[in-house]
């Protein structure tokens, strides 16, 4: 497999190189497969053979044998057919599962993604990309066997030719490498153009959605010139990719139809001059010529299939690419040995492309103590929360979870052991224990129950029983929930998870007095044995604290105790503003 793996990827797109490889990890189709595809090769191999001896019984008037070996020339014909159907229908088995396999794991990526990210998902542009998705892997897939057919039984015709004449098939083969070697720069542009118009499509989509999505002011003021020109601009490089493309294919058709009549003269030639020697007869000779025939439309076909599987080849990297820098370190880093211990900062900096949010954060974060965030609006405390997480690298600094460096740690094993909760939830339309599930789908009904007692959700359960209860639907984006019910319903959920590490963003805030001080307290209790981190929503939460983390104008001032901030008049100040906020 680790061949095969490196010829793909020495001779294609690396992401078409990973399509193919995802279909032969199913062992058992891709036996079928070639086992079908060989099948196929043999019976067109006896066909070419059965013709051959055809041709001379015709010629040497050898009545007797015409009838049986035309019956054997055309059961050969049908036998091969047979197999190149069977091995197709085993491609589209491929195609299935192939093409449900990526779009499932894109979509579990955009999610994950979605779930760790202070940036919203681009719902357009993943919806496009998705919908379209399997069309593609599903076309590319097939494409891509359909070259590999044609290379299988091509390689079987130009067996039988060295068979029946190795000089006439070594000529044929030499010009079929030539041209295949001269027309590849043709596969080249037409790839560059394919993506200049995937591009440009994918372009065009998204400034039409922003251009839908502000019709309220184009029905007032009118779509102005600019507007429409940045609408036309991806229009152009669509079109312009796809002429490339075009005119890329029809110069390699062109010079393979050239080439092939060529040959045939030279075939022609040659086989003529081995004829009058007596080096060849005249059956080897007209079968040779529809050997070449097979092979350089065979090689067409290739080249046309392979194209339009490289065609495809950026837009299925966008399905393949992971959708968070880390994701490189899936496979590679170190794990995570026992639970989560520690979680240190030293000088540390969270930053989106070139705008850097948070910085200078030192600080260190231990198992069973409870932290809250204290600050200004403003002052960066969801920044700190969304870089303890994990789930982005320090733009500079570093942080370490264990005292191993985050960008040493696979992101996968921290993600399953750190849960971000923040305002406001991923929320699905369907009921109310549904919507808990999403954080653990096989959950007991016992550990259901903790989940909403610590949220101080239960009662309200309680109450929603005419409406089923947990089986009440909570309507499109929780319309049938109050603010303070989905923020307990995020508070559930998390509790549900039962993560190592627990970060809390402004979920408590507008909590009335006796639901805030259970929630508080199964924060208390929850920190026992794990690492709480929780935005503080008023004065009262910061004597639940172990800890604080005082931020102000993107930096964290300092980590200490609820004592030492009210006695420090400096820190006072934040506790102040807090106060007042609240």
């Amino acid at each position: 497999m680790s061949a095969i793996s490196w010829l793909m990827r020495d001779r294609c797109s690396p992401a078409l190189a990973e399509l193919l490889l995802r279909a032969l990890r199913q062992y058992g189709q891709v036996l079928l497969y070639f086992a079908s595809l060989f099948g196929a090769g043999a019976m067109t191999s006896l066909r070419f053979i059965f013709l051959s001896w055809l041709v001379q019984a015709g010629v040497s008037g050898d009545r007797a044998n015409l009838p049986w070996l035309l019956v054997a020339t055309v059961a050969a014909w049908i036998g091969s057919q047979l197999g190149e159907f069977l091995a197709n229908q085993v491609g589209l088995l491929f195609e299935r599962s192939v093409g449900v396999q990526v779009i499932r794991a894109k979509v579990e990526q955009l999610l994950d993604a979605a779930a760790g990210s202070i940036r919203h998902l681009d719902a357009n542009h993943a919806v496009h990309l998705l919908r379209n998705g399997l069309v593609v892997v599903a076309r590319t897939l097939r494409a891509a066997l359909n070259s590999i057919n044609r290379l299988v039984l091509i390689g079987v015709t130009i067996g039988t030719a060295f068979a029946l004449q190795p000089v006439l098939a070594a000529v044929c083969l030499l010009a079929a490498v030539v041209m295949l070697g001269w027309t590849s720069r043709h596969l080249r542009q037409q790839r560059q153009g394919a993506t200049a118009a995937l591009q440009g499509q994918q372009e065009l989509h998204t400034r039409l959605c922003r251009l839908f999505t502000a019709l309220p002011q184009v029905k007032l003021y009118g779509a102005g010139d600019e507007q429409l020109r940045r609408v036309t601009q991806p229009v152009q490089r669509q079109i312009g990719g796809e002429q490339v493309s075009l005119h890329a294919q029809r110069l390699a058709t062109f010079e393979m139809n050239v080439a092939g009549a060529l040959t045939g003269l030279l075939l022609l030639g040659l086989g003529g001059w081995l004829l009058a020697r007596g080096d060849t007869t005249v059956a080897d000779l007209t079968t040779l010529l529809v050997l070449h025939q097979t092979i350089f439309n065979g090689l067409r076909q290739v080249l046309n299939l392979w194209s339009l599987a490289e065609e495809n080849s950026e837009y299925l990297a966008q399905l393949q690419a992971p959708t968070a820098a880390d994701d490189a370190r899936r496979d590679t880093g170190k794990r995570l040995e026992g639970g989560i211990e520690t979680i240190v900062c030293e000088e540390a900096s969270f930053a989106i492309g070139e705008l850097t949010l948070l910085q200078g954060v030192t600080c260190e974060l231990k198992r069973g103590r409870l932290y809250g965030i204290a600050g200004p609006s403003g002052s960066g405390k969801t920044m700190l929360l969304h870089l303890l997480s994990g789930h982005s690298l320090p733009r500079t600094g570093r942080l370490t979870v264990n005292q191993i460096p985050l960008d040493e740690l696979r992101s996968e094993d921290l993600r399953s052991r750190v849960a971000l909760a923040t305002w406001p939830p991923l929320l699905i339309t369907g009921t109310l224990e549904e919507n808990l599930r999403v954080a653990r789908p096989q959950a007991a009904a016992e550990d259901i129950d903790e989940a909403l007692r610590k949220a101080a959700l239960d009662k309200d359960v309680v109450q929603l029983a005419a409406a089923g209860g947990l089986a009440a639907r909570i309507g499109q984006k929780g319309v049938q929930l109050s603010v303070g019910q989905l923020q307990r319903l995020a508070l559930a959920r998390a509790f549900l998870r039962q993560p190592e590490v627990l970060l809390l963003d402004d979920l408590l805030t507008g909590l009335d007095p006796e639901t805030g001080e259970r929630v508080l307290h199964a924060l208390r209790e929850f920190s026992r044995d794990r690492l709480v981190v929780f935005v503080i929503p008023h004065e009262r939460a910061l004597h639940a604290c172990d800890e604080l983390l005082l931020t102000r104008d993107g930096r964290l001032l300092k980590q200490t105790t609820p004592a030492t901030a009210f006695n420090d008049p400096s820190l006072a100040e934040i506790l102040t503003c807090k106060r007042r906020a609240a």
